[in-house]
């Protein structure tokens, strides 16, 4: 729904009124209610207090009538059936007020005597507090109820006599009289119209006072009070006995009959009544400030506010008209219509300037839209064009007939020549270009400045600028009133020039000339990706770090140079080299060592091969040469062997000495294959093979390694199969305190049982793993296993437990590898806790970039995972990362273990390592224990913890479940 505001400014400001008054109204009228709350409540706890003032009165006149029945009891003969008895207990009656009657019931149930005269024999044998007292022996209180002697309401109670063997003889009784419930109300509480009532347990009305019902009467209230077990006292509001709304308290009184309830109610208008009179005065209060308010807006309203608004709206109704001389004239004074109507007359001031500049703005607008289309003509064309002549001509072209310009050119710079030499314009049909002189001097020419400072020149006036003066005549003839001259670069040198000329003078605004230059670094782009094309083709067929022949270019060069064998009948050979320890360099000192020490080998190597030899790089580490017209396979050996010779041992790289293994593959056509994919292939197959020389460089293809090859691809199809099936085991080797020998954790190990191979070890299936690319899947595999495998035992109720899983270098390459790690783990159902997982990391993965370690390891530590360094010390330990990077435990490796005890530097290794730890706050694990002097030397040492098969060896899933039940209790956290 749409709000509306009444239309007037009058109007308006007595809406305002109303609504600043409007607060103050719901003010009173809440503090009103509260106030009648705050009554309500004070009220309650008067009905309250004055139904617990009754039921004390209650308990005390029980607990008088059960001293009095025990002083009767006391008395000789009280039970006798004679005039003596009922007299005493007359007399006594007469004295205490508070008794309605006094009695002694025999055990028949029959009065054998009574305070008041007995009409006959009165039968009480049935009332139930007689039954207790002679069942318990014990003081009873009975309901309430109408005696049969007295015709009165009230409340008796019972005391037994005690007869022979500790049995009940007779009962004396007393009725307590309810008449002390008008003086309890007069006493305790003087507000007119406060009503007291005692009910019985069934809601029945038994006394009240005033009275306002019969007695017997069901109260519908009471018997929902007593429907609350839990509510022993409380106040409600509810209709009275007047059917008017009364305020109530309650309290239950507690008989041996199950009691009943003592109920007081005071009238509502007790405490509305004030309230209300307080409420009228504040809003008759506010009603006369509301008047006064309203006259005040009425007289006031018209002097200082609607009198300058109806000059304003008559003011700007003329100026709306197109009558800018309009003034409203009112003074400019401080307040706010005066400002307004200062702030008017200024508009109407300058609005005739504004529609000059207004003017001036479209003409922008449309030389600017001019310009844009200009620049969205030239874009689209670098798209198609395909030469830069095309993008010349079209661009000069696109340049005067959608641009507007009179004139474009674009000239090639010729600085030998000092000059511009102009390439293709348009405009002008008369003119030639290219019989123009245009020198680089002198300096002060649009066209010399351009070409000199490598930005755009500017002339605003043509015909009377000093550098154009060459061209003044030619001007004149053609029009030409103002130009732009725009360098074209190409690898920040400029190249061409892009000549613009307008028939107005100032046509180049700054505006305009932004995106001229933005429309001149289009095209340099556009030449630069056209001289790119160019260079697209010999990226294709070389190599961009060696600038060799890649392995397209290589496979066609090797087939030309079969097809001369063929008709020769020479023999030609395929060479694979490949460089040991590579990959291990490029981990160790980054990717840019490798590319380094491979342009350096390439160097060597085409100052050792012979003339008609070809040098090419295949993939990864490995190199390929060409071995074209030899004669014999003998000769291959001689040369292959000469070339390996002559390379050096160490090469510098980076400023540093690098150690050059170089080994060689080789096949021979036309004996080991026919085509040049299958030479490539079996030589490569020779390098990777067994078949070496006696200096282990030089290997020849064999039939037999073809036969290792197929063995291979079926072991390495066997374990995708393994892997993507879930068909491998995770075995775990415990780690033990070296001290306590408790067991704290394992270390999860890869194992291959195929139904194919048998038993394969680790050995041979991770390195096939890893050249086949399947180590990304079998790492995911690992550690999902061993995740499920940890939450398994977490379940089971162990904890300060640790499984650490090996990390692969492809793994920690991945992009996002905690992320990764993350996903796997939630697969299974999370991260555990108590059985925390580690991961166990090389330190050679981490040192060619530390910066990335440090963020990889911080991410893998927010997962809540603990990190191993593994393998410490075998590698370029160093205490500048160690420090640094968030590792939990160091893992010192098994050689440094197998010579203990007897090799003193491994000890000394180790301590030091241990010492190192102990300053880092890191745990140590010692692989490879297989004594128990290695083990008895390794605590000395100080070292925490240890592994190896004296301790354990890897052991399927359920073994370490039996061992884990063996050790519960006994294990302590690493």
């Amino acid at each position: 729904m749409k709000l509306t505001f009444p239309g007037s400014l009058r109007a308006r400001l007595f809406l305002l009124v109303f609504a600043v008054l409007i607060p103050a109204a719901a003010v009173v009228v809440w503090g009103g209610i509260n106030q009648r709350e705050m009554v309500d409540a004070q009220y309650h706890q008067e009905a309250l207090h004055l139904a617990e003032f009754t039921a004390n009165n209650f308990y005390h006149l029980v607990q008088e009538g059960r001293i009095t029945l025990t002083l009767l009891r006391q008395l000789p003969d009280i039970e006798r059936v004679n005039g003596h008895c009922s007299a005493a207990l007359a007399a006594i009656r007469g004295r205490h007020r508070r008794f309605d009657n006094l009695g002694v019931i025999g055990a028949d149930g029959r009065t054998l005597c009574s305070a008041l005269p007995l009409h006959g024999s009165v039968y009480l044998g049935d009332r139930p507090y007689f039954r207790r007292a002679m069942a318990t022996g014990k003081f009873t209180v009975g309901g309430f109820q109408v005696g049969r002697i007295t015709g009165r309401p009230g409340v008796v109670v019972a005391l037994p006599l005690p007869g022979a063997g500790g049995r009940s003889r007779d009962v004396l009784f007393a009725t307590l009289s309810l008449r002390w419930l008008s003086d309890s109300v007069v006493t305790a509480h003087e507000l007119p119209g406060t009503v007291v009532s005692i009910t019985d347990n069934a809601g029945r009305l038994i006394v009240q006072h005033p009275r306002m019902a019969a007695a017997g009467t069901v109260l519908p209230l009471v018997s929902r009070l007593l429907g609350r077990p839990q509510d022993g006292s409380g106040t409600l509001t509810a209709s009275g006995f007047d059917h008017r709304r009364a305020l109530f308290g309650y309290t239950r009184l507690a008989t041996d009959s199950g009691g009943g309830l003592v109920l007081a109610s005071i009238p509502a208008s007790l405490a509305e009544a004030p309230v209300r009179h307080i409420l009228a005065r504040n809003l008759w209060v506010l009603v006369g400030l509301l008047c006064v308010a309203l006259a005040a807006v009425w007289t006031l309203g018209e002097t200082l506010i609607l009198r300058k608004t109806r000059a304003l709206i008559s003011a700007a109704q003329r100026l709306s008209a197109g009558e800018t001389a309009v003034r409203t004239g009112l003074r400019h004074g401080g307040d706010e219509l005066s400002r307004v109507a200062a702030t008017f007359d200024g508009m109407a001031e300058s609005l005739e300037q504004r529609e000059r500049e207004l003017r001036g703005q479209v003409e922008q607008i449309a030389r600017l839209n001019r310009t844009y289309r200009l620049l969205t003509a030239v874009n689209s064309l670098l798209i198609r064009a395909r030469e830069q002549q095309e993008l010349f001509r079209d661009a000069c072209r696109i340049a005067t007939e959608q641009g507007g310009f009179l004139l474009a050119w674009i000239g090639a710079v010729d600085r030998s020549g000092g000059r511009v030499r102009p390439l293709t314009w348009s405009g002008l049909p008369d003119f030639d270009a290219e019989r123009l002189w245009l020198p680089l001097e002198p300096a002060d020419t649009p066209m010399a400045r351009a070409v000199r400072e490598s930005r755009s020149s500017v002339c605003d006036d043509f015909l009377n600028d000093p550098g154009t003066r060459h061209w003044r005549v030619i001007a004149e003839r053609v029009g030409i009133a103002s130009s732009a001259t725009l360098p074209l670069r190409v690898g920040g040198e400029v190249r061409w020039v892009f000549a613009l000329y307008a028939p107005e003078p100032g046509f180049f605004d700054a505006e305009e000339l932004a995106l001229l230059e933005q429309l001149a670094a289009d095209i340099s782009l556009g030449l630069r990706t056209l001289g790119s094309e160019l260079e697209l083709g010999y990226l294709a067929t070389h190599d961009a770090v060696t600038d060799l022949p890649n392995r397209r270019l290589l496979t066609e060069q090797l087939d030309y140079a079969l097809k001369r064998a063929r008709h020769s009948g020479r023999y030609v050979a395929a060479v694979e080299l490949d460089i040991a320890d590579f990959q291990r360099l490029s981990d160790l000192r980054g990717p840019h060592a490798g590319d380094a020490l491979l342009r350096e080998l390439t160097t060597r190597l085409r100052a050792i091969l012979r003339d008609g030899d070809t040098l090419g790089r295949d993939t990864g580490a490995r190199l390929a040469v060409i071995l074209a017209d030899v004669a014999g396979p003998q000769d291959v050996r001689h040369v292959v062997e000469r070339i390996l010779g002559d390379l050096p041992a160490t090469l510098r790289v980076g400023g540093d000495d690098t150690s050059l293994s170089v080994r060689a593959g080789i096949a021979v056509f036309p004996g080991d294959a026919e085509t040049p994919e299958g030479l490539l292939n079996c030589a490569l197959l020779a390098l990777q093979g067994k078949d070496t020389g006696a200096d282990g460089a030089v290997a020849f293809f064999s039939p037999a390694l073809n036969h290792t090859l197929q063995e291979n691809r079926r072991l390495e199809q066997a374990l995708r199969r393994a892997i993507e099936d879930e068909t491998l085991e995770l075995h775990y080797q415990p780690v033990v305190d070296a001290v306590q020998r408790k067991l704290v954790g394992f270390e999860a190990l890869a194992r291959w049982r195929s139904q194919e191979f048998g038993m394969v070890p680790p050995g041979r299936f991770i390195p096939l793993a890893e050249a086949g690319g399947l180590i990304l899947p079998l790492g995911e595999w690992a550690l999902r296993t061993a995740g499920r495998q940890a939450l398994l035992w977490e379940q089971a109720g162990h904890r300060d437990l640790r499984i650490a899983v090996n990390v692969s270098v492809a793994q920690l390459r991945e992009h996002d590898f905690p992320g990764r790690v993350r996903s796997v783990l939630e697969s299974v159902g999370g991260v555990p806790r108590r059985v925390q997982l580690a991961l166990e990391i090389t330190e050679s993965m981490l040192i060619a970039d530390l910066d990335a370690a440090m963020q990889l390891l911080r991410g893998l530590k927010q997962l809540g995972l603990a990190l191993y360094l593994d393998d410490f010390g075998t590698g370029h330990s160093s205490l500048s990362y160690l420090h640094r990077l968030p590792f939990d435990v160091i893992k010192v490796d098994q050689a440094f273990i197998c010579g203990l005890p007897a090799d003193a530097s491994s000890a000394a290794i180790i301590k030091s390592i241990v010492g190192i730890a102990g300053v880092l706050g890191l745990a140590v694990i010692a692989e490879g224990v297989e004594t128990e002097p290695q083990l008895a030397l390794l605590r000395e040492l100080g070292c925490g913890f240890v592994q190896g098969y004296l301790l354990g060896r890897p052991m399927p899933a359920v073994e370490a479940e039996r061992l884990l039940a063996a050790a519960s209790g006994n294990r302590d956290s690493v």
